[in-house]
Formats: C-alpha cells, structure tokens, sequence
C-alpha cells in the first residue's frame, strides 16, 4: 500500500447556515460580498459543506447539535475521530476518541471560544488515512474578481519520512470551482458545445476530487474513485509531503515531466512545496457523456494518460488538472517550494506530538487575487515576517479557458501512513477591486436615477466605474447596469478626437490630434527606441494596447491590464455629477432664471479624473464617453508611460460652479469645473460650453516656469500644495463667484481668491502666528466666513471677501480641539437655530483621531464635547473631564478607531467615517484589511441619536459596521420625506442600501457671524 493511499471519506454533510454574508442585525445591509470566517469559535457565520474531519476545534458536548445538516461539528465528539481498525479505514469503537492534538493534551477538551480553528485532519500516530474538506454552499460573483486569504497551522504529525525529510502528511489545498457558466456566455455540456467538458460544480452531490497527493482537487491514477475534483478550475496545493505536482499520484501532466525528470529521486516529490493546477475534468459522469458504460478503470486510466479517452474509434482529450508551472509572459515559476528553514509543517518526536500545540506552530498566510480579466497573483507571509510573491499576473483564463461568472470555493487537507494536523484559523473571501469612495448619488432620488462607484485592481491595472440603478425608495441593485471602463474599451468613442488638452495660449482646448500636428514641443518628447515620435505617444494615450514599436521590448500597455482603457482610480481622483443648473443661492441673481431655463435640456453628464491624467465627462445615464481633458502640464509626462499612471497626477477634487460675467453691462452666465491637481500645485478653472463640453481654460494656478501662457498664474515660491486634498471652495460675493483656496509651502500659509468666471485673483500669507494650515478649508455662505485649522489644533475664522490681503487681517482664533494636535477636516452647521463647528485632529505619531464640537453663546465660540477612541470628554468652562460613554453622555468612537474621511452632518447628526486597523500582527489577524464603521452622534451632544436613523426599515440602535476597509465619507440625496444617505468602505463592490434620516429637508446653513 502506497504511504499517500486513502479511502473515501463518509458523505458530505450539507451546511445550509446562513446565507453568504448573513451577519446579524444591522449588517445585513451591506449589499457588498465580503465573506469573512475566522472558525475560532463553536459555530460559523456562513454556510458550508462539510466533508469527512472537518470540525470546530472550540466545539464540545455543549454545542447545539447540528439540526438538518446545519454547521460545522465540533471536534470534541466527532465520531469520524472514534478508535479504528483495518487500517484505519472504518470506525468501529464509538465508546472512545483518539487523542485529539493539541487540545487539552488529548484529553478531549475543547479549546476556549475564540481560541479555536477548523480542523481538517488530526495528527498523531493513530490518525492515518484521514481526509476532511469544506465548500462554500453559496458561489462567490467573479464580475468584480476575487481575493482570498486564509492563514493555516500544520503540526502534531508523526514525522513521517518523505524521502528527504521527516515532513508527516499530506498538505492542505484552496479549491476554486466554476460556481456559474462561463463568462463569456458561451453555451457548455454537451459534447458539441464550445466547452464540451465544462461542469457547475454541484452542491447536492457534494463530491470533490481525489485524496492523498490529490489533495482533494486533481483527479488519482490509482485510488477509488478516481474522479477529480467536478468543475474544478483552480487548486492550490500546500503540499508538505511533495506529491501534489508530480504525477505518480495524480495526472500524467505533472511538474517531474515537465522538467524531464521522470525518474528523479523521490519520484518527483517536492516537499514544502506551494503550487497550481488547472482546470479539470477528468471525472466519470464526464466520460459517461462519451460511453455511457464508463467505469471507474476508465477515470483512472484517463488521468494516468493525461486526459485522453479512446471510445468508439475517437480519441477525446479531456482537460485533466494539468499543473501551471510556469506564466507565460514572463518566464517565471508558477510554483514555489519553501527553503528548508521555512517548512510548511512543524514536525515534534512521535512520543510528544499529542503535546502538540497549534501556537506552538509557524502560521503561514497565504493572498490569491484574481482580476476580474483572469489574471493571478499570489503571495505567502510565513510566521508574520511580511507577504513573499510567488506568481505576478499569470493568464489563467489562457490556460483555464474563461473564468466562470461565479466561483465555489473551499479547502480540503488529507494523510496517509503520515500525519499531520491541519487547521485554518481566518478566512476571507473579497472583490479583487478596491472602491476609492463613497457611491456618488444622484441629486434626487428616483426609479431612473442610478449610485456610481469607482474601483480599481491593482495586479493588474485596472479601473473600473459602475453604474448601479436605484429603485424610487434609494435601494440600488447589486448588479451594475453598465460599466464605462468597458464601454470605454468596446466602442470608438475614445479617440484622439475625443481626448482633449490646452493650446499653446493656456487658454483654447485643443485634440491630442491637433496639438501632435501643430504643437508637437507640447510633448517635450526625449526619442527613445519605444516612443520615437509623438505620434506614438498620442497612439498609446488613445489605445494603451498599441503594438510597440520593433526593438521595443516594454509594451506600451505597462502593467495595465489587457484590453483596459482605464487605469486605475487613486484616492486623489473623484467624482461628481454636472446636472443642468439649478443652483437656489443663484436664483434671484441677474438672468440665471433664463441661463437655468435655456440649459435645462443639457445631459446629465458624470465628471471623474483617473490616474490615466484625464479629467472625463460620460453620459450618466448611459455610460458613453462625452470627451477627456488632461491639463496641458501633464502632456511632457505622457512619454514616461511606465511610471505616468503613479505620478498621482489629478491629486486633487473638483467642484461644478454657476458662475456670471458683467463685461459690458451685459451678464452672461457660464458652468464652470474648477479643482485642484498635482498636490495642490495645480489650479484649474475650466469652462464649458452649453453642451457640457469644454470650450476654454480660464486660468490655472501652478508654480512660475520659465515660460507661462498669458492665463496661468504663479503660486507663490516654494509651493509645496494643499494642506487636504479638496476643491477650491466657492462663494457669492456682490452677485460674483469666487474660488478660494490655501496652499503651503515649507513655513507658511497662502490664501489665494479668484473670480470663476474672469480668472482675477488675489493672494496673500496669512499671519505667521497662525503658522502652517493643516485642515481642508469650510465655508460658511450665509456668513460669508472661511474656517481652518493648523498645526496645534487652533481654529481659525476670517473672512471672505474676494480680496485675499482683506481676508487675511480679519483672521481670528476661535478655540482648540481637545488634543491640540493637527486640525484635519473642519465644518459649521446649525441645528434648531444652533451653530455649531466641529473638527477632526489626528496625532500621526500615535495614529489616533479626535472630534471636537464646539458650540456659540453670548461670549463667542466654547467647546462642547469631544470623542476619540474609546473615550470621550465634555468642557467644563476652562478645562476638559473623560467620561464614561453612555446613552446621555458624548459616546467614544469604537476602540482602536482612527477617523479615515471627513464627517457629514445629516439633520443634526454627525456621521463620522472610523477606521479600526487589523491587528499589528497582521498574519494571524482574520480581517487583514481593518474594518470600517460609521459613528454616529447628536451634534448638541455628543450623545447617539436614538429613533433618528432607519436601514430596511429597521432604526439603527448602535454604530454601524460597513464591512472592511476604510469607510468612506457618506453621500446624500433627495427622496421623499427621508434624505437618502449612502456610504461604503475601500472594500465595497456594490453600494450597501440606504440609511434614511428622518426629516424633509437638508440642514440649515449656519446663518449668523462672528467677529
């Protein structure tokens, strides 16, 4: 009997617990597909099949049963660890259990809740030839693609020899089934089809692939049964005892032929070795497709061949989970094997191994990302000393056929005559794609009216904008109606027509096309082999696929995925809605009533800014390209294509203003984009036509060069940027619009104003006792009254006139955050007739956050309370008291919470996006990416507001957990009676339902001044 040899294990127990992503209370709103599972205690979250050994190490007699194959059991009374005999193949002593390792040294106590794993096999001398397996019951989408990582402990084995070490047996594996048809919707099954082997894995029959060096995905040349694993598509093997790869137990198509060594020593085994297979089929009901009367011989004689299948004078190759050993594109190894002083296994001398402890162990974390255009990469992080790569970018759907509109998903762990425990401790489950931001919501509410959310992929490039259709009660659907990055990519629209800069004036907007003919010195370009004229620079801008040139051997296309258009979105890009205009605060100005009625049939158009360096306006309701604008400083970059998309050129955020000229005694009004770029070291005031495209650059603002077009304006020397990224803030002064914002450089604070619709600016320093401003600037309209913060928390109060030298000497201290450390975000709001102002601060030495509310009476301005994490304070007249959080006292962030974007207030409650960090040790940690929040208090008090907040008709009765990642600044809308209110985390893939704040209007604006 082969050492690796196993039998069946007992049938599947199907796990019909809670539906994917079913958390308790308020969480269920979240729309996102986040799958987390950490198994440390006596039950699970999600639902799963359970196969053989798998059981919950926390798990005892105390456990609610398992009712209608609902959960996971616990590992304490598991009859599958009864004492066995005839090899260890069948139970047949229910009255004792083996020593279970590692927990209560044998003895049968469980491990404490939350100290506990998934156990897929037992160690020890006795538990040989033992399997266990888990499968997801519910299919994970791939739209968006997928990220996975698990962290696995492997100990208490009986050291048994492989032929190079003493290693126990056999290892662990992550399996990746196709879930749904494939993606490219083509037709699959018969023999005809153009996937004629192609199968859904089947949850009802719940069978998986061959054990022993199978690892439970590949199909077996000498077991039974032999099949591998049903619509298998991808397994990674953790392979301690080295059989996974090679082909004396499993596919003909293993790593010892494909490096010509079949006859090596060991028989091909690898140990310690980490590696895929891929799609497969090798399975009995697929060769009962071609002769019904197929045996279980036929399966293995089929995988020990390779996947060929002679019947009735054909010969069918059948895919047979051949291992990927190497990517394509780049020559290197799809497979790693550890060194020696990594091993996946902890082997101790046979005579303790009961004594074996899983913290005793080395945790391995393991990351698998899948672009949702089928590209792989994968990483280990061994004993927490930091991720190791193994594969970048390799083309599985080139090796694998078309990924599959969904994916199943689960692990299996097997040994032999070798042992070893395996278990997983943290499991999660997330879109390959990462959100930069909230949903950008629509004005109003209604059934026709869609939520956008922009995302990106990372390995490889990739950015993609989502457009998901909101019913009339604000609910979007979880599936986006169009995606512009691929209706980018798919339609001409995307021209050199269509992508647009600025003239050698600084102030007319000219195609790429036109400047290459005529201003081609735009460019700057340095020749090289792969960019020798600008012509191929504006050919790789339109088309990042375009062919490099011969003797060019970087393509064009860099680390941007195939056949994307987009690149990825940073956090310095941003979104926003330009909708015919409508502005109140305009409306009984000089002809803005006629200018409103005269654009009221403008397209609706949604503005975005991507890495790529291009500021777009698509159709928002149909996603096409309207047209790019890229500002003309960036254009010599555009032959660096390599490092261009990183340089974070539009780091900055853009406002949509109304703004009118008087030249002549006539008033003409305009529509206006004006926003920051590069840092703050760019300014931009663009204006557009009364079609929604752009017609001419105003002026933009940026440090002097040696020659500046007659438009652009000198900030002031040694610029360094912004304190926050923002758009200027734009204000009615005398029936005019005017943009100000604040730039530093490296010892001072610079107030610059300009006219929106003329370009006239003014600047001054603000006063050196102020010193350097650290917080994005407010605006008070009613007031008049701009509002910052620096350094050691103080705020400031000035006003805003349109003259930046007036401005700045009415510059006024107002009072200081609790914590007296850097002001980030600031605002003014009035309730009931109340201001109130509120800041954030965050210390970056200790990476704690801050809010301070503050409050006006008879005297001025006074702090009211303030709430960080995990404590909270009131102002006592003259200093600050730490109280206990309660329902009538200002509550605490949540513990470890760091305040990750600006706060809103929604009808009188402050909305503060918190940010809790994962754990320092991050490897063991079961939620890597930190978890994001919304925090809510009554601005009066600091207290949680009660009966103020609905979700699914549910009023929130405590802080809600959006899912992972950092939360987002929430955005709103108009619906009803209710204002729709829609956030996210870096994590989401689709907009989470709307919370609903009750009351019909938005908060007032502040409408008092204080001098």
């Amino acid at each position: 009997m082969k050492p690796q040899s196993f039998v069946r294990p007992r049938n599947l127990r199907l796990l019909l617990g809670a539906a994917l992503l079913a958390l308790s209370g308020l969480e269920l709103a979240s729309a996102q597909v986040i799958v987390q599972e950490n198994f440390t205690g006596d039950s699970v979250t999600n639902s799963w099949y359970a196969q053989g050994g798998a059981c919950l190490t926390a798990g005892d007699s105390s456990t609610p049963a398992i009712a209608n194959g609902i959960g996971i059991p616990p590992c304490v009374g598991d009859p599958y660890y009864f004492s066995k005999s005839n090899g260890g193949t069948n139970p047949t002593n229910t009255s004792s259990q083996l020593p279970l390792v590692g927990l209560g040294s044998g003895s049968g106590t469980a491990d404490p809740i939350g100290k506990g794993a998934l156990r897929l096999t037992n160690g020890g001398t006795q538990s040989i030839q033992e399997t266990g397996a888990i499968i997801a019951a519910t299919p994970f989408p791939s739209t968006q693609g997928i990220q996975v990582t698990f962290t696995t402990y492997t100990y208490g084995g009986n050291a048994y020899y492989n032929g190079i070490t003493d290693s126990g047996a056999d290892g662990i594996a992550f399996y990746l089934m196709n879930g749904g048809p494939p993606a490219d919707g083509s037709s699959y099954g018969t023999l005809s089809s153009k996937y004629p082997y192609y199968q859904i894995w089947n949850p009802t029959s719940a069978s998986i692939g061959a054990f022993g060096g199978s690892l439970g995905y590949s199909c077996a040349n000498g077991k039974s049964p032999s099949d591998g694993m049903p619509g298998g598509y991808l397994g990674l093997g953790i392979d301690e005892f080295g059989n996974y790869l090679n082909s004396i137990d499993n596919t003909a198509t293993g790593i010892d032929q494909y490096l010509g060594l079949r006859n090596w020593s060991n028989n091909g085994r690898n140990p310690g070795e980490i590696g895929l297979r891929g799609y497969g089929a090798v399975t009995l009901p697929v060769l009962q497709m071609i002769n019904p009367n197929a045996t279980n011989t036929d399966v293995a004689n089929v995988c020990a061949n390779g996947g060929s299948y002679k019947y009735g004078g054909k010969t069918y190759n059948i895919p047979d989970y051949a291992g990927i050993f190497t990517n394509p594109a780049t020559g290197a190894n799809a497979y790693t094997i550890l060194p020696s002083t990594q091993p996946i296994s902890n082997q101790e001398d046979s005579s303790h191994n009961v004594s074996a402890t899983r913290f005793a162990a080395k945790p391995i974390t393991y990351k698998l990302v899948i672009s949702p255009g089928g590209l792989l990469s994968f990483w280990y992080n061994y004993n927490n000393t930091g991720y190791t790569q193994v594969i970048n970018q390799l083309d599985i759907s080139t090796s694998n056929g078309p990924m599959p509109s969904a994916f199943y998903y689960g692990f299996g762990a097997s040994t032999g005559g070798g042992t070893n425990v395996h278990e997983i401790t943290c499991f999660e489950a997330t879109p390959a794609a990462r959100t930069i931001g909230a949903p950008v919501a629509p004005l109003t509410v209604s059934s026709n009216g869609f939520l956008y959310t922009l995302s990106s992929n990372q390995s490889p490039v990739q950015g993609y904008l989502n457009a998901y259709a909101l019913t009339s009660s604000g609910t979007a659907s979880t599936t986006s109606s169009w995606e512009a990055g691929a209706l980018m990519s798919k339609n001409s629209t995307r021209s050199s027509s269509t992508l647009k800069s600025t003239a050698s004036n600084g102030s007319a907007i000219a195609t790429l096309a036109t400047l290459a003919s005529s201003n081609s010195a735009a460019f700057a370009l340095s020749k090289t082999t792969c960019v020798p004229a600008v012509s191929n620079i504006v050919a790789y801008t339109v088309d990042p696929n375009t062919a490099a040139p011969s003797g060019c051997s970087q393509p064009y296309l860099g680390t941007r995925a195939a056949g994307s258009v987009l690149d990825a979105f940073g956090t310095g890009d941003y979104a926003t809605l330009l909708s015919p205009p409508s502005s109140a605060a305009d409306a009984l100005l000089p002809n803005y009533l006629s200018y409103a009625t005269t654009e009221k049939t403008r397209p609706t158009a949604l503005l975005f800014s991507n890495d790529d360096g291009f500021l777009y306006s698509i159709d928002a309701s149909t996603g096409a390209l309207r047209w790019g604008w890229m500002p003309r400083s960036f254009l010599p970059q555009l032959q660096n294509y390599s490092s261009f998309p990183y340089a974070d050129n539009f780091a900055g955020k853009f406002a949509v203003v109304d703004a009118q000229t008087t030249a002549g005694g006539n008033t003409t009004w305009g529509t206006y984009i004006v926003g920051s770029a590069q840092g703050g070291t760019l300014w931009y005031d663009l204006a557009l036509d009364s079609s929604g495209n752009p017609s001419k650059v105003v002026t933009t603002f940026m440090p002097k060069v040696s020659s500046m077009p007659s438009n652009t304006q000198a900030l002031p020397a040694g610029t360094t940027g912004y304190p926050q990224r923002q758009a200027p803030v734009i204000g009615n002064i005398g029936g005019s619009q005017y943009a100000a914002f604040i730039v530093n450089d490296s010892s001072s604070s610079t107030l610059v104003e300009f006219n929106v619709a003329t370009g006239a600016s003014s600047s001054a320093t603000l006063p050196k006792s102020v010193g350097l401003v650290t917080s994005a600037l407010d605006y008070d309209p009613s007031g008049g009254e701009l509002y910052f913060g620096n350094g050691s928390g103080t705020i400031y109060v000035t006003s805003f006139s349109g003259s930046a030298s007036v401005d700045v000497g009415n510059v006024t201290s107002l009072g200081t955050t609790e914590d007296s450390q850097p002001v980030i975000y600031i605002g003014t709001q009035t309730v009931k007739n109340l201001p109130y102002l509120w800041a954030v601060s965050t210390n970056s030495t200790t990476s704690t956050s801050m809010i301070t509310v503050f409050g006006i009476g008879n005297t001025g301005w006074s702090p009211l309370w303030a709430s960080g994490a995990g404590a909270a304070y009131t102002w006592g007249g003259s200093s600050w008291s730490k109280l206990a959080s309660s329902s009538t006292t200002p509550a605490s962030l949540q513990a470890n919470a760091i305040i990750s974007d600006a706060p809103r207030v929604v009808n009188g409650v402050l909305v503060v996006p918190a940010y809790v960090p994962p754990p320092s040790n991050t490897a063991s940690s079961c939620n890597p990416n930190g978890e994001g929040f919304y925090d809510f208090f009554a601005l009066s008090s600091g207290a949680f507001p009660s009966n103020t907040i609905t979700q699914n008709g549910n009023y929130l009765t405590g802080n809600l957990d959006l899912g992972q990642g950092q939360a987002y600044t929430p955005n709103l809308s108009i619906g009803g009676s209710s204002l729709p209110v829609y956030g996210g985390t870096q994590q989401a893939s689709s907009p989470m339902n709307p919370l609903l704040f009750t009351g019909a209007s938005i908060n007032q604006v502040v409408q008092w001044r204080v001098r």
